[in-house]
């Protein structure tokens, strides 16, 4: 089917995609969308772009959300030419929602690299606040974590 009646095809697939999606999780959305449900980043960046009613990538974002035991937030933001040559990157973070009870610490936070996985925080930072350097640095890892919006 081309033509005009392929155009209007292709519309209602995609409405009813949205439609579909709207209040699935990510994992959801990318087996809907025909992808496995590996971590990929541009599905956190994707998710972010859509809460925000945006169909291009803007140079600046922020968008936090819920969903299931972890809270996200996805920012776009320039470069750091000591973890990337992009102009502009964008960084996924999750962290567990709060237990009720205050006898219980949190775990901190979490950045999903461009490889699929997630980094604790604690590999990210190079120095401690007392300027020592910390010992779970990980560069490979900190590089991952800066993700190139392209």
């Amino acid at each position: 089917m081309g033509g005009i009646a392929g155009g209007i095809s292709f519309k209602v697939n995609e409405a009813l995609n949205k439609r579909k999606t709207s209040s699935c999780s990510i994992s959801e959305k990318a087996k809907i969308k025909g992808r496995s449900a590996t971590e990929n980043p541009r599905d956190y960046l994707d998710e972010a772009l859509e809460r925000q009613g945006l169909e291009k990538t803007p140079k600046r974002l922020k968008e936090k959300w819920t969903d299931g035991e972890y809270n996200y937030e996805v920012r776009i933001h320039k470069g750091n030419s000591k973890y990337t040559d992009a102009d502009s990157i964008y960084r996924v973070s999750r962290q567990k929602v709060p237990d009720p009870d205050p006898k219980v610490q949190g775990s901190g936070k979490e950045y999903l690299g461009s490889d699929g996985k997630w980094y604790h925080e604690r590999e990210l930072i190079e120095f401690n606040k007392n300027g020592t350097p910390n010992p779970l640095y990980n560069e490979h890892s900190a590089e991952v974590t800066h993700i190139s919006v392209d």
